[in-house]
């Protein structure tokens, strides 16, 4: 399995070429998407479209939603200790995702530079593929 980040899923939504051909040639994995992920894309289409909540589920129904668990919330809080340690910061929702991944130990997919600042994490960029 490998985790989606926000920037794949809005990119997809919004016809980007190179969202499209990332989940294209990746037809054979599985995806999911930390639940706040999830939480984020479907505030974008609500804002964005007329799609009813079924309809938005229903186009998204290809990624697995993938809970915020203990070991996420520790994964987090290790990662929010080292990059303070460091001096550096990324988004706090972006540690919640990076905590997630970390925690079910599969690579993240997205286009968020930032997320390179977390040790131990395996990031995809889905447009240098």
């Amino acid at each position: 399995m490998k985790l989606l980040d926000a920037s794949v899923l809005v990119g997809y939504a919004q016809g980007e070429r190179a969202a499209a051909d990332y989940l294209g040639r990746n037809d054979d994995t599985i995806f999911g998407a930390p639940t706040v992920v999830l939480s984020e894309m479907y505030t974008g289409l609500f804002r964005t479209t007329d799609l009813t909540r079924e309809e938005a589920k229903a186009k998204y129904g290809w990624v697995r939603a993938v809970p915020f668990t203990d070991e996420a919330a520790v994964e987090t809080a290790e990662i929010r200790a080292t990059l303070s340690a460091r001096g550096e910061k990324i988004n706090a929702t972006d540690t919640y995702i990076a905590g997630t991944a970390r925690a079910f130990d599969v690579p993240l997919v997205t286009a968020d530079g930032d997320f390179e600042k977390v040790d131990g994490l395996d990031v995809e960029n889905y447009r240098d593929h």
